[in-house]
């Protein structure tokens, strides 16, 4: 796996709506955002769209809901170009999310990732991502969920 070398992370803006909307059909085939969902999701949603970009590229997103009242902060979608997967991208977003909970004042992580991604699975596991649940038929395709929670201090 060759690292990342120059790259920068930064919240999203409204002028990134067709760079994401590429990333997720890239990214997601059955499960993807409409355009109209993204545009909620940047501009109107408890939400922050973390980018992580080099000089010409958008190479990969995260996308954190944040409940009133909650000590979690949810990961709603992590979504790494295909052309750098295996980059260490998906990992350098993770540990940003968590710092990021951290200056929020939360206790954990949590997300749902489908039962047969094993990449991601495997990139949330070897991140401390603790398999708790298992919901059944939670996908459009019938495919179950598990839930993934990090306890952070």
């Amino acid at each position: 796996m060759s690292e990342l070398r120059e790259y920068s992370v930064r919240l999203a803006r409204k002028a990134d709506l067709q760079k994401l909307m590429i990333l997720e059909k890239q990214s997601f085939t059955d499960e993807c955002f409409s355009q109209s969902q993204m545009k909620y999701l940047l501009t109107k949603a408890n939400s922050l769209i973390l980018v992580i970009e080099d000089k010409t590229n958008l190479l990969g997103s995260i996308i954190l809901l944040k409940r009133r009242n909650s000590y979690s902060l949810r990961i709603y979608s992590l979504a790494v170009n295909p052309k750098y997967r295996g980059k260490g991208i998906g990992k350098k977003l993770l540990e940003i999310t968590e710092e990021k909970a951290i200056q929020l004042g939360l206790k954990t992580l949590s997300l749902e990732v489908k039962s047969t991604n094993s990449a991601a699975i495997s990139l949330y596991g070897n991140n401390g991502f603790i398999k708790t649940k298992e919901k059944n038929n939670y996908y459009t395709d019938g495919s179950a969920a598990y839930i993934m929670r990090k306890e952070i201090t």
